[in-house]
């Protein structure tokens, strides 16, 4: 494993990461080398070692705690399309001296990959603004998140509650946005 890890390959470099942290593996618990380790599997984009680096900067493992360097390593993991880290990054980073924009394109680039949440919330975000196109990409959204299937095997309890919610409100979007239509006699 350390040999593959040495010549970059990311899931040897994780791997050599998790000994190190934990101790259980052939090496001794190492937090400065478990976290050299998980950097550069974060940097061949190994999503789980983007994970791990910003649990250690939460809790201070070989590092000492630090929400700046939480954010920064979010950052880095949205920067490798982890739909996951965008959406931390638009509720906790963003949500303080953030331009509306940039929060609104945070919960889109989410959105696009697939985060349930950032659609639910990226479309009420929309049609609360009002505008014709936003409204009509608001709407999409809706779509989108209420087809992410509730009923499918493996959907959390917590994405079934989002869907459900994306459901109810493209209902009730459609019901107060469609005009209504004189009955003929």
């Amino acid at each position: 494993v350390e040999h593959a890890a040495r010549r970059g390959f990311p899931a040897a470099q994780r791997a050599l990461g998790e000994w190190y942290l934990s101790g259980d593996g052939p090496l001794l618990q190492n937090s400065k080398e478990a976290l050299h380790w998980f950097s550069s599997a974060a940097r061949g984009g190994d999503a789980s070692s983007w994970r791990r680096l910003k649990h250690m900067a939460e809790v201070g493992i070989g590092i000492p705690r630090n929400p700046d360097l939480v954010c920064f390593i979010q950052a880095g993991a949205a920067s490798y399309g982890d739909p996951e880290a965008l959406f931390w990054l638009y509720s906790r980073c963003c949500s303080v001296g953030c331009a509306c924009s940039a929060k609104i394109n945070t919960l889109r680039a989410a959105a696009r990959l697939g985060h349930s949440e950032a659609q639910l919330l990226l479309a009420t975000h929309l049609l609360t603004a009002g505008r014709e196109a936003q409204v009509s990409e608001a709407l999409t959204w809706l779509f989108i998140c209420s087809k992410g299937g509730s009923a499918a095997p493996g959907a959390s309890r917590r994405d079934a509650l989002v869907i459900a919610k994306a459901q109810l409100r493209l209902g009730l979007a459609l019901i107060i946005l469609t005009p209504l239509v004189p009955l003929s006699s």
